[in-house]
C-alpha cells in the first residue's frame, strides 16, 4: 500500500540523514483525500530515485539539502514527484556507452504496469540549475 511505501521511504531517509550527519531534510506528502492504505502500488518502484537523490543530490556536504516526495492522484493514476535541491551535475561517466540500467528497468516496469509503450509520459527526469526533479505516473486499478 502507499501507506507502507511512505513508512519505508521515511525510514530509509531517516537512516540516510543520520548517516550524512543531518545534512539534509526531507518531506513526504500523501494525497489528502484518500486513505493511503487503499492505494496499492508496486514495491521498490520509487526507492531507487529517492536513493539517487540522496547519493547524487546530497553528496559533497550540501548545506540546507532538501528532498521532497509528493504523491498526488489524478486521472486514475498515482503521480509521484521526487525533487532535490542538490548538485544536479551527475558524476562523470566512465564510457560514452554508459546507460542507467536502473532507469531502463523502471521504464520497462512502468510500461508494463501502465499498459503503455510510451514511458516518456510515465517517467521523466529533469536536471535543473536548482536540483533534480523525477516524475512518475502509475496507473491505478
Amino acid at each position: 500500500s502507499l501507506f507502507e511505501e511512505h513508512r519505508i521511504l521515511h525510514n530509509y531517509l531517516k537512516l540516510e540523514r543520520l548517516r550524512l550527519n543531518n545534512a539534509f531534510e526531507y518531506n513526504i506528502a500523501l494525497p489528502d483525500h484518500k486513505d493511503a492504505n487503499e492505494i496499492l502500488i508496486p514495491p521498490m518502484l520509487i526507492q531507487p530515485f529517492v536513493e539517487n537523490a540522496v547519493i547524487h543530490g546530497m553528496r559533497n556536504g550540501i548545506k540546507d539539502g532538501l528532498i521532497k516526495i509528493v504523491f498526488s492522484l489524478g486521472d486514475a493514476r498515482l503521480n509521484v514527484e521526487i525533487t532535490d535541491n542538490g548538485d544536479s551535475k551527475l558524476p562523470p561517466v566512465k564510457t560514452i556507452e554508459h546507460k542507467s540500467i536502473g532507469v531502463d528497468i523502471t521504464r520497462k516496469r512502468l510500461n508494463y504496469i501502465n499498459l503503455s509503450d510510451n514511458s516518456i509520459d510515465d517517467l521523466n527526469i529533469n536536471h535543473t540549475a536548482t536540483g533534480t526533479i523525477v516524475t512518475l505516473s502509475i496507473l491505478l486499478d
